[in-house]
């Protein structure tokens, strides 16, 4: 940060600039509670897509395997919502025929878990 200062202060700018501006919105990140099953987590998924949410912070059921499982279907989930989602502006016409693929959600696991150094490098 002090170089950051610096940095502001020699290009008479303020630190909020160079660090790339103002912004007129800021994407909302949903954050899971525990739950107990891969399908709890997959219906608070839904909601928080259906919502409108795009950005997703899943904690694990702190176990290397059940989170490697948890995060696979939860991939699964989301593609699946995003294919629904084009095919259904397809049929509305209001998909050009070039689109791109819709942005996917941004999906986290809670790293606070503890896992061992082998867990670790799968």
């Amino acid at each position: 940060i002090a170089l950051w200062d610096l940095l502001g202060n020699a290009s008479g700018q303020p630190l909020y600039v160079l660090l790339g501006g103002s912004r007129s919105f800021l994407p909302v990140q949903w954050s899971s509670p525990s739950f107990k099953s891969v399908s709890e987590y997959l219906r608070w998924v839904s909601e928080a897509l259906h919502s409108g949410c795009r950005r997703l912070k899943i904690h694990g059921f702190m176990n290397f395997e059940q989170d490697r499982v948890l995060v696979r279907a939860t991939k699964k989930h989301v593609d699946a919502f995003f294919l629904q989602q084009r095919q259904e502006r397809r049929n509305q016409g209001t998909a050009k025929e070039n689109e791109e693929i819709l942005e996917r959600a941004y999906l986290s696991l809670d790293v606070e878990n503890r896992y061992s150094f082998d867990d670790a490098k799968r």
